[in-house]
C-alpha cells in the first residue's frame, strides 16, 4: 500500500510541474507563486480551527513561526517557478527537489 501512495505522490507532483510551465506561458513566476500561495494560505487557515487549539496561538513565540511560514514558503516557490521558467521543468525540479 506504501508503494501505491508513494507512485501516486509523484504522478501528483510531475503533473502539478508540468501544469505550472503551462501556465507561466500566460503569466510570470511571481504571478503564479503569489496565486499559489494565496491560495495554500488561505485554505491552511480555514482549517486551523478544526485541528489546532487556538489556546496555542497565545504565546509570543508563535509569530516566529507565522513570519517563518510566510517567508520561507513564498520564497522558495517563487525561486522554484523562475527556474522552471527559464530552464524548465525536466532541468529544474531534480535540482529544487533535491534540496529539500
Amino acid at each position: 500500500m506504501a508503494e501505491y501512495f508513494a507512485i501516486q505522490a509523484s504522478v501528483c507532483f510531475a503533473v502539478s510541474h508540468i501544469l505550472i510551465r503551462r501556465g507561466l506561458v500566460a503569466s510570470n513566476a511571481i504571478t503564479g507563486s503569489f496565486i499559489s500561495l494565496s491560495i495554500s494560505a488561505v485554505t491552511l487557515w480555514v482549517m486551523i480551527p478544526f485541528f489546532i487549539p487556538l489556546s496555542s496561538f497565545r504565546t509570543s513565540a508563535v509569530w516566529y513561526f507565522i513570519v517563518a511560514g510566510i517567508f520561507a514558503p513564498g520564497l522558495g516557490r517563487i525561486l522554484s517557478y523562475v527556474a522552471i521558467e527559464r530552464i524548465g521543468v525536466a532541468r529544474s525540479v531534480p535540482v529544487v527537489e533535491g534540496q529539500a
